[in-house]
């Protein structure tokens, strides 16, 4: 029992190093909006994914860039902001569509589209 325990404990780990990002995906429980979007958090082994509600196109957007961690750079937003709800500075990206900025987003509470507090967190995955 003990060999088996220590082998699933090391594949787990193995596991969760393989894959550095993280999808969420979030939908609208109000039955008239039927929002659905799918976030990306984090960096794979090539590419950031940076993910946001672009409110031009009116859909959940995902810019990609060049994972280049190890020349020092990242993900370049267009812009930083101050948010005074939370005290943090959030860095705004251009959205690939449009163009336009938008704000990351990780977490929901409050649909984007009918702006109700009625979105639904579905089970988190791992993307690479």
């Amino acid at each position: 029992m003990r060999p088996c325990l220590r082998t699933l404990v090391f594949l787990l780990a193995f596991t969760l190093l393989a894959f550095a990002g993280e999808i969420r995906t979030f939908n609208c429980t109000n039955t008239q909006c039927n929002f659905k979007a799918k976030v990306f958090c984090g960096s794979g082994d090539a590419v950031t994914k940076v993910s946001g509600y672009c409110t031009r196109c009116g859909k959940m957007v995902t810019a990609t860039f060049p994972n280049k961690d190890s020349k020092g750079f990242g993900p370049n937003p267009v812009a930083r902001v101050w948010d005074s709800a939370t005290g943090k500075t959030l860095d705004v990206f251009g959205c690939p569509d449009c163009k336009r900025p938008f704000a990351p987003v990780e977490g929901m509470k409050h649909c984007p589209k009918c702006r109700g507090k009625t979105i639904a967190e579905g089970v988190p995955g791992l993307w690479d």
